[in-house]
Order: C-alpha cells, then structure tokens, then sequence
C-alpha cells in the first residue's frame, strides 16, 4: 500500500467513525429505535446497524432519507468531519 492510499484509507476511516457515531447519537437522543428510524426512513433495519456498526458508508440517498426521519440536516450527521472543533473547514481530499 502507497503513503497515499495509507492516508485516504485513514481518511475514510475518520469519515466512517464520524458518520456512524453522529447517527447512533442523534437516533437516541429522539428516543428512536433502529427499527422506528429503519420505517420512518423507508430503509432495512440491518442497513441502519451496518453503518452504526461501521460496516459501510451510508449512499447519499440514505443519508438523506435518514437526516429527513431525524429531522436533522446532513451537516448534523457529517459535523466533526468537515469541521474542526473551531468551526474552520478542514483541509481534507477525498479524491
């Protein structure tokens, strides 16, 4: 493995942490059960655990089809992705 393909695997790991931990928080701070998200967000229950679990990124349809059910925006479920704790873009190539 390339230096480079080092870096956007760590990268992308990021993403799956941030992605996964802000969607499992947001879910139990409604009080929504996988199940209850799963039916209101027209998608399988085992997608939701997937990503929860880390297994795989969400597509954008689902992230979005999830952030409609929450009532939330993706930048909710992205945030601590594309932003440093100081609210400045982060400098990141997911090329």
């Amino acid at each position: 493995m390339t230096p480079k393909n080092k870096e956007k695997n760590k990268e992308e790991e990021k993403l799956l942490i941030n992605i996964s931990t802000n969607l499992r928080n947001t879910r139990n701070a409604t009080k929504m059960s996988q199940e209850e998200l799963a039916e209101l967000a027209d998608i399988s229950v085992d997608t939701i655990s997937n990503i929860e679990r880390r297994k795989f990124l969400p597509s954008l349809l689902t992230l979005v089809k999830l952030c409609n059910a929450l009532n939330v925006t993706p930048n909710d479920i992205l945030r601590d992705t594309l932003y440093n704790k100081d609210n400045t873009r982060k400098n990141t190539d997911y090329k």
